[in-house]
Formats: C-alpha cells, sequence, structure tokens
C-alpha cells in the first residue's frame, strides 16, 4: 500500500470531517466510496461496526473515529476550547439537528425546543467568528472541520431558515467554505 485508503460516503457529516482534513492538508490518499447497503467485506474487516469513515494507513493502523482521523491527520494538540465546541456540538446541536430536520422520526420532539437549541449553539459560533475567520485560531483547525458538516446538513435540510438567521458571521464562514474550491473537491462524485 502506497497511500492511506479513506473509507467514505459522499454525504456522510462524519465522513465529511475526514475528506476536507485530507485534503486541506494536501494529503494524497486513496478514497473508496462506500455503498451503506452493501458495505465491503475489506472495510468490514478493518472495522466490525460498518460506520464511516474508516482510514487504513501505510503502516497497517486502522483509524475508524471521525475525530481520531482530524486528530491524525493535524497532528492536532489538545484544546479545551476546541473540545467544548465539539462535546457541545456531539451533546446538543447534533440530536437537535437530527429532530429539526427529520420531525417525522421523533414525533414526540418540540420542533420549536429544538430551533432554540439549534439557534443557541449557532449564536455562540457566530460570537467567536465576530473578528476571525475561523473558530478557534488562524488557521482552519479542528474545530471548524469538526463543525462545517452539520452546518452544512442544516442549511442543506431548510435553506429559507437558514438564510433568515441574524448570524452574519457564522453565514459568511459558512458560506466561505460553502463556495470554496476545497468544498467542490471534498463533495466531488467519485
Amino acid at each position: 500500500m502506497t497511500k492511506p485508503i479513506l473509507y467514505s460516503f459522499r454525504r456522510c457529516p462524519y465522513a465529511i470531517r475526514a475528506r476536507i482534513a485530507f485534503i486541506s492538508h494536501g494529503i494524497d490518499f486513496e478514497l473508496r466510496e462506500v455503498d451503506l447497503k452493501n458495505k465491503p467485506a475489506h472495510m468490514l474487516d478493518l472495522s466490525p461496526k460498518g460506520t464511516v469513515p474508516v482510514l487504513l494507513l501505510e503502516d497497517g493502523r486502522i483509524i475508524d473515529e471521525s475525530l481520531d482521523i482530524l486528530d491524525y491527520v493535524l497532528d492536532y494538540k489538545y484544546d479545551e476550547n476546541t473540545e467544548q465546541l465539539i462535546d457541545d456540538l456531539n451533546n446538543t446541536f447534533i440530536p437537535a439537528l437530527r429532530c429539526f430536520k427529520y420531525p417525522e422520526r421523533y414525533p414526540e420532539a418540540n420542533i420549536d425546543h429544538q430551533e432554540e437549541i439549534i439557534l443557541k449553539y449557532l449564536k455562540s459560533l457566530d460570537m467567536l467568528l465576530t473578528n476571525s475567520i475561523h473558530l478557534i485560531g488562524d488557521v482552519r483547525g479542528k474545530a471548524d472541520i469538526a463543525i462545517l458538516p452539520f452546518v452544512r446538513q442544516l442549511h442543506r435540510a431548510d435553506e429559507k431558515w437558514f438564510e433568515a438567521l441574524n448570524l452574519e458571521h457564522l453565514k459568511q464562514w459558512y458560506y466561505d467554505f460553502y463556495n470554496s474550491e476545497l468544498h467542490q473537491c471534498v463533495m466531488a462524485k467519485s
């Protein structure tokens, strides 16, 4: 094997994270797009849980969690603010986003309450972006890469709702990515 192999699914936000990291850092890798209804045996041998992304490194190591892939690619050094943003993403934003995006799957969920949770998180991001083009630091880092795919999901779930948000810094941050060559490369059909 001459380069890392990344098993991915084009629209999966967790897999999008991994592709952003590899492409934005100019790392050559082999992309293997997965049909989630017919997962390849090799991928399942590497990671029996059967989720993407799965990264097989040249030395045989396997990384099958998107945040661990980011840590590897970015040579990430622990940052408390980054970790808190990602914890809030995982514990509040993503569950609310699921209810917002799929209300038929969550009939017991109060959609107005889910929108409030989403909006509170987005406002915290908007504040961080008041004087910066990145969430933390001077370059697109782990926080940006971990969060962008889920803001993308929200945008795609209801573009009019997203457009109506009075969070100009957040929208600029998102649209800078959305309209970039990087986004086009990350989302290209293989």
